[in-house]
């Protein structure tokens, strides 16, 4: 029978290490897809991931069954993103339009590719593909996190709002104004 969540953290804060590979082997797909949304960086993402599962081992004491294990793994997640961004920020040279990685698939932007088109209308989607994804890396946090969680990660209002620590309305709000300046930004550009 395989355990569930609150059995692995359980087994991880009575020191069975074995857990943390259950725990690993769960949610490093998931927590790496979240962070490269948020990121738009593979390597970038995968240090995340890394460093994710680092911090739940070091801070398994600290967590409390108030809460699901699930939204406190994607709170230290979108906290490390969130990180890396601030930091990237401060780097002269960094700039998040140029560190689009499209070689990764499976977010809902990559699956609009439709495989059977005509290359130049394959050619138009994927440059307006490219186009969404740098505007969404250019949100600042507050918008982007739950926008990258509702809409890509296909998650709850509710569980949105538990992984973040806000309100679901305040999910409701933020999705709606990040969706705005998205649709005002690409309808500018295509004047």
């Amino acid at each position: 029978m395989v355990p569930d969540d609150s059995t692995l953290i359980q087994n991880l804060q009575a020191g069975d290490e074995r857990a943390l590979d259950e725990i690993m082997d769960r949610y490093q797909e998931p927590i790496f897809g979240f962070a490269f949304r948020q990121l738009y960086d593979a390597s970038a993402a995968a240090d995340v991931t890394q460093e994710t599962f680092v911090r739940v081992y070091l801070n398994r004491a600290q967590f409390k069954p108030t809460g699901t294990f699930r939204s406190w793994l994607y709170r230290i997640a979108s906290n490390l993103c969130v990180d890396h961004i601030r930091k990237a920020r401060r780097s002269p040279t960094a700039n998040a339009a140029t560190k689009l990685a499209p070689e990764h698939g499976g977010t809902i932007l990559d699956r609009l590719e439709a495989t059977g088109v005509a290359p130049d209308e394959a050619a138009a989607r994927s440059a307006d593909i490219t186009e969404l994804k740098a505007e969404i890396a250019l949100l600042p946090p507050a918008l982007r996190e739950p926008l990258v969680l509702f809409a890509l990660e296909e998650r709850s209002q509710r569980e949105c709002a538990e992984i973040l620590g806000i309100s679901a309305k305040a999910v409701e709000t933020k999705v709606a104004r990040a969706r705005e300046i998205l649709r005002q930004r690409l309808t500018s550009r295509s004047r």
